[in-house]
């Protein structure tokens, strides 16, 4: 009878074991390589079991922040385009303004400028929701340390709506001095194609006015026609590259920061408002002591996110116009008090709503996904 051999053990030495890998022709397609067989060169790079584990729980703020970021600026982009040129240039409806960018500009011109804005607001959230947990933790600290107002976790009270609201406004002022170039620049592309139609426009009526068309016997030298003084004509295809080194040619460094005033209003008074409103009805819409649902972080991300959003809006209005302003050699508005001031006596409180359709068509649903995949990212990090 043969004699049968027993399996060799792997040595329980690390210092015997090989570094030889086995070969190709003997690893099934499905089989998962072990840490032990990665390459040498490769393991450092490598995280898996407790490493991964560990790695995963000490960033998961920044992970769920940024999943959550990159599906809602995907899925909400094409509205915000659509909410950004109806503020900045008046069409007959919210339906016209999607048939004329699909017309002259295809489906991908919804997707106008989305690449630095998807990889900016990825690293802003994560930022965002970092800034408020680390703000949130050390107001509550402070309320219960130094204050008579109560902490209740099962329930929105004033302790917590305090530290809410105090820490979404800390988190706002962060993103806001962080952003507010990008947002600059991202108004940009959105409204430029319309922006140069309208300076073609008003140089054909300042042409074919009476003024212009005397008769001339003789036609002017070109040195003595006196220049428009409308904005330089912009290429219809600038990138956002582009697009910051021609704002910075025109006025400045500091020039990206333009608008940076009613921008900061917006975001500080907004995310403390989105934040606020999100862990209020979170607490209230679960039973206590028990764990809030996927219907609970929609919910409460969808009606939030729309809420802000309404009381917010005209601020948003006045921030895109006086962006749009910014650039303009003569600009049709002195001051953001005057376009308040005009808008109010030829439109009333609902020329400050112009275009708000497209926003609260995106509101919720996106609001929705960004706090459902956020809590669930969350969690997955968390777990063991």
């Amino acid at each position: 009878m043969a004699q049968t051999t027993a399996p060799a053990l792997a040595p329980s030495d690390p210092s015997q074991r090989t570094n030889a890998l086995p070969s190709s022709s003997s690893i099934s397609p499905l089989q998962v390589t072990s840490p032990s067989t990665i390459p040498p060169s490769l393991s450092s790079f490598v995280l898996a079991g407790p490493e991964l584990t560990q790695w995963k729980r000490r960033h998961a703020t920044v992970i769920a922040a940024t999943s959550a970021a990159t599906v809602g600026v995907i899925a909400g982009y094409p509205f915000d385009l659509v909410k950004t040129r109806l503020q900045t240039i008046r069409y007959p409806s919210f339906d016209a303004c999607i048939r004329e960018i699909y017309t002259h500009e295809g489906f991908f011109g919804f997707f106008r400028g989305i690449g630095p804005i998807l990889i900016t607001v990825s690293f802003l959230r994560s930022i965002s929701f970092s800034v408020y947990n680390t703000a949130k933790t050390n107001v509550v600290d402070a309320i219960k340390s130094n204050s008579s107002l109560s902490i209740q976790w099962q329930s929105p009270s004033t302790g917590l709506i305090i530290a809410f609201m105090v820490s979404g406004a800390s988190a706002g002022s962060v993103v806001a001095s962080l952003n507010a170039p990008f947002e600059f620049i991202k108004v940009q592309p959105s409204i430029a194609p319309k922006a140069a139609e309208a300076t073609a426009a008003a140089a054909a009526r300042a042409a074919s006015s009476p003024a212009a068309t005397n008769v001339q016997t003789k036609p002017p030298h070109p040195s003595s026609v006196p220049r428009s003084p409308a904005v330089e004509p912009t290429p219809r295809r600038l990138t956002a590259f582009q697009w910051a080194r021609k704002i910075v040619q025109m006025k400045g460094f500091l020039g990206l920061y333009s608008g940076y005033k009613y921008h900061l209003l917006r975001d500080m008074s907004g995310t403390a408002m989105y934040f606020f409103g999100y862990e209020s009805l979170k607490l209230i819409m679960t039973p206590v002591g028990g764990t809030p649902g996927l219907h609970v972080y929609m919910l409460a991300g969808g009606i939030s996110g729309t809420c802000s959003w309404i009381v917010l809006y005209p601020f948003d209005l006045v921030k895109s116009v006086m962006q749009r302003e910014a650039l303009q050699t003569v600009p049709k508005y002195s001051s953001a008090i005057e376009f308040i001031r005009r808008r109010f006596r030829s439109s009333g409180i609902r020329g400050f709503y112009h275009g708000i359709g497209a926003q609260l068509t995106r509101s919720f649903p996106v609001h929705s996904l960004n706090f459902l995949v956020y809590e669930e990212v969350l969690a997955w990090c968390k777990r063991a």
